[in-house]
């Protein structure tokens, strides 16, 4: 990666907003295929433990996960039924 940019997908540099690090990066939905972002959350003091957010506008997919442990901490996927899973 150079300058924040990456091949084939666009990740901006890393915004510090209240002890937090956020990167972004610009993904197909894993739901519908359509662009959606993928937001890197590091908090500082925690170590290698960041929280990974993927989210589309164009048919309101959210999962919020942990990057080491990969335990969902938040999910909600519409027109996937809970008991498919």
């Amino acid at each position: 990666m150079t300058g924040g940019v990456m091949t084939g997908d666009v990740m901006t540099d890393g915004v510090m907003t209240d002890g937090v690090m956020t990167k972004v990066e610009t993904i197909r939905c894993p739901n519908c295929g359509k662009p959606a972002e993928r937001h890197y959350l590091l908090r500082q003091g925690l170590g290698p433990t960041q929280l990974v957010q993927t989210q589309c506008a164009a048919c309101d997919y959210l999962l919020i996960s942990c990057s080491e442990t990969g335990r969902v901490l938040e999910a909600y996927a519409p027109g996937i039924a809970a008991h498919n899973i």
